[in-house]
Order: C-alpha cells, then structure tokens, then sequence
C-alpha cells in the first residue's frame, strides 16, 4: 500500500516536471529570459541526477532554443 502511493506520487511530480519544462521551452520564444530558465532547469536536473527521466523533453527543450535562436537573427 505504502509502495503504491510513493509511485504515484513519483510519476505526478515526473509529470509535472516535465510540463515545467515544456512550458519554459515554448513560453516567450527567443526571449533570452525563458532560454536562461530553460538551462536553469535542465542544469539543476542534471545536478539532482533525475535527468535522465526527461531526455526526450529536454531533447525537445533545447531543439526549441536552438529553432527560436536560429529563426531571430
């Protein structure tokens, strides 16, 4: 019982860590200010050492940047 309710929770912060990230990537593209917190937040998942449960929507996190970056100049 106790097992199942620490993996639901897991998975609903993994959820909500990764609407975080895809929020941040596509909110104020190109402003420089969302690209900082983008980084921010990849860079302190890597840091905690849960990253590796977001490497597709950090994948797509950064291809945004780097879409947006290419697109503005």
């Amino acid at each position: 019982m106790q097992y199942e309710l620490h993996a639901t929770r897991l998975e609903s912060l993994k959820q909500n860590v990764a609407e975080t990230l895809l929020a941040a990537s596509t909110s104020n593209k190109g402003g420089s200010a969302s690209t900082c917190s983008v980084l921010k937040l990849i860079d302190s998942m890597q840091r905690l050492g849960v990253a590796y449960h977001f490497e597709q929507e950090t994948d797509a996190a950064l291809l945004s940047l780097v879409s947006s970056s290419t697109h503005g100049t």
